[in-house]
């Protein structure tokens, strides 16, 4: 009985910072989201390249890498100190499916990222594009417009 009440209590924390944030990523422009989602992406193939696990199969690299959502939690607690909101914003991604994956009663706020996350999919060539005729960083677009596994948008959605 105790584990439970313990569960949800971190299911009701985990809420309370998702909804807001998924709530802000519907507000945003297309292009903004497509920001946000390119630094997910980069993020997920430097994870892929370099520790040998791909986010976009997130049990997997949950199985794989126990703490990586404490990991996930401290890289974003830096990136907002170093006030890198975009940085933040893109661990923030794979943050909240990696708990959404953990919890089932976080999934639907998940799939609802992941809705929003797709608009900006046609968009994400032209920003990193522009990204790199700014600041000369080319970024990798390995599986851009991929979603996780179970994350897929269905007819019904």
């Amino acid at each position: 009985m105790a584990s439970r009440a313990a569960e949800n209590k971190i299911i009701h924390s985990h809420l309370s910072e998702m909804l807001p944030w998924v709530r802000q990523l519907s507000t945003l422009s297309d292009e903004d989201v497509a920001t946000i989602y390119l630094m997910a992406l980069g993020y997920r193939n430097i994870m892929k390249r370099t520790m040998g696990f791909d986010l976009f199969k997130t049990e997997e690299s949950i199985d794989r890498h126990k703490m990586l959502a404490v990991q996930l939690g401290a890289q974003i607690s830096d990136a907002q100190k170093s006030s890198l909101v975009t940085t933040a914003n893109g661990l923030k991604v794979w943050l909240f499916t990696i708990r959404s994956v953990m919890h089932s009663e976080l999934r639907p706020v998940g799939l609802g990222m992941w809705r929003q996350l797709a608009r900006g999919f046609p968009h994400v060539h032209m920003i990193a594009e522009k990204t790199r005729q700014e600041t000369g960083f080319q970024s990798d677009l390995t599986d851009c417009g991929m979603v996780p596994v179970g994350f897929e948008p269905t007819r019904t959605q």
